[in-house]
Formats: C-alpha cells, sequence, structure tokens
C-alpha cells in the first residue's frame, strides 16, 4: 500500500514550548507536501506505556479513506527522564 502522506505526531512535549513547531518544520523542509496530524502532545514525560496505548488507540479510530497502514506514526517520548 503505498502511503497516504500523512504523519501522526504523539510526543511527550507539550505545547509550551516551539518544539513541535521545529519538528513540523523538519518534515515539511523535507517533504513539503505531507500533512501533519497532531494525536497529543501531552503524555507525561517518560510515560511510554501510555503512549503506546494512545497510539494504538488512534490505529482503530476511523479516517476514512485513509487506512492505519498507510499512515507514518512518529513519536517521541523520552525514556530518559524514568527514575
Amino acid at each position: 500500500m503505498k502511503p497516504s502522506g500523512i504523519i501522526t505526531m504523539t510526543t511527550d512535549f507539550g505545547v509550551r514550548d516551539p518544539y513541535v513547531a521545529m519538528i513540523k518544520g523538519v518534515i515539511l523542509s523535507v517533504n513539503p507536501e505531507a500533512s501533519i496530524v497532531d494525536v497529543t502532545h501531552d503524555i507525561p514525560p517518560g510515560a511510554i506505556l501510555q503512549a503506546a496505548n494512545t497510539i494504538e488507540a488512534f490505529h482503530f479510530s476511523p479516517m476514512e479513506p485513509f487506512t492505519w497502514r498507510s499512515l507514518i506514526p512518529a513519536s517521541e517520548v523520552n525514556a530518559y527522564q524514568l527514575p
């Protein structure tokens, strides 16, 4: 299946800092036609299982005419902040 060009983002960055915008800028500089969908940026720092569950739940969300296999999930949860 050909990728749809949709990139989903799930991070623990929050929205107060410019980091999400910086990542989007890099993605769009590589592929200006990419579509970026923000799933969430409110995963608690280091909450890898919560991030995985969020991505899995999004997998079952209806996004017709796109299918999960045509999406590119991009996630970043900083595991280095774990105690």
